[in-house]
């Protein structure tokens, strides 16, 4: 079922189901045409935008159709609870507005709102966000623009940039999973429908953390990519797994981790070159363009996150 018939079945199913409920389909004007629903219901503060493509990829994935609906309606029901009353005035004052900004990781090539508030971090760009309110599944937010902070908040970039990450550390902590584990989980949840099986959590602790692929991203599993900004935290996970290791930049939702191979064969198979070439083939045939991060290959070295060497050729 392709994103347009999933939209007409699912919006057919809830109205059908509440009469007193509307969606709307909308998209925005951004690379890969990010599709939205709008809900709406008389009486209610505001109308939530919830993003479709989600539910439809966790539609494709192996999740039933009518768990997804479940899923749209709680998030709506409670994102209505958590969208705060907040007046123009509210984000004007630095203040007021310092408590709801946040951080996301996203692809230098990707075009931004005019004037979105941005930074360099290697070959990608941060981005400020103001958050208006979060879910277990997904965050409603706006980017903060360099007009809006110059105009009202009188605060350096500087400042604004460290109040944001360290914001993003609280309301998005990070999480750890063995890729091996997690997928099993997520095999085993589609097969027998528990939605509750999970992957086990191994972000906690000092333990040592032994050789294989991880997938490091934030609670939410959105916009998870931006973890490896986190201050301090690349380097307890490098002295958990005992040595340097690769970042590989997935999509913005996470990132995957792989320790430094000793065996001569591991270091053959997972080479960085093998990595950068599949990363480049993955990211033009299964990652959105929108999700999409970067074709390079990263390596922290115990004490910082640099470039290891840049993306492979389209021409491949």
């Amino acid at each position: 079922m392709n994103i347009n018939q999933y939209y007409q079945t699912i919006k057919t199913a809830i109205e059908t189901n509440h009469p007193d409920i509307t969606i709307q389909r909308e998209q925005t004007q951004t690379p890969g045409n990010k599709n939205r629903i709008r809900i709406s219901k008389k009486g209610e503060k505001a109308s939530p935008l919830l993003s479709l493509d989600s539910y439809h990829d966790s539609y494709e994935n192996g999740k039933p159709l009518n768990d997804t609906v479940q899923d749209i309606l709680d998030d709506w029901k409670e994102l209505l609870l958590k969208i705060p009353d907040i007046r123009e005035s509210d984000i004007n004052d630095w203040e007021k507005a310092k408590h709801h900004i946040f951080l996301t990781l996203v692809s230098a090539e990707l075009p931004l709102p005019e004037g979105t508030l941005s930074q360099s971090c290697l070959d990608l760009k941060l981005t400020v966000h103001y958050r208006l309110a979060s879910t277990k599944r997904m965050v409603q937010s706006f980017p903060i623009t360099r007009l809006l902070a110059e105009k009202h908040w009188h605060i350096p970039e500087k400042e604004i940039f460290r109040t944001a990450r360290q914001n993003t550390e609280t309301f998005f902590p990070p999480s750890l999973f063995d890729m091996g584990d997690f997928l099993l989980c997520r095999y085993a949840s589609a097969i027998h429908g528990d939605k509750e099986l999970k992957a086990g959590e191994m972000i906690h602790g000092n333990g040592f953390l032994p050789p294989s692929l991880y997938i490091l991203t934030n609670q939410q599993m959105v916009n998870g990519a931006v973890t490896i900004c986190h201050k301090g935290l690349l380097a307890g996970l490098c002295r958990r797994f005992g040595k340097p290791f690769y970042v590989i930049p997935t999509s913005v939702h996470e990132t995957l981790l792989y320790p430094e191979p000793e065996n001569d064969s591991t270091k053959e198979i997972f080479s960085p070159n093998k990595i950068k070439q599949l990363l480049h083939r993955v990211n033009r045939s299964h990652v959105p363009e929108k999700e999409r991060l970067s074709d390079s290959l990263y390596y922290y070295d115990g004490n910082k996150l640099i470039l290891h060497e840049a993306g492979g050729d389209d021409n491949e």
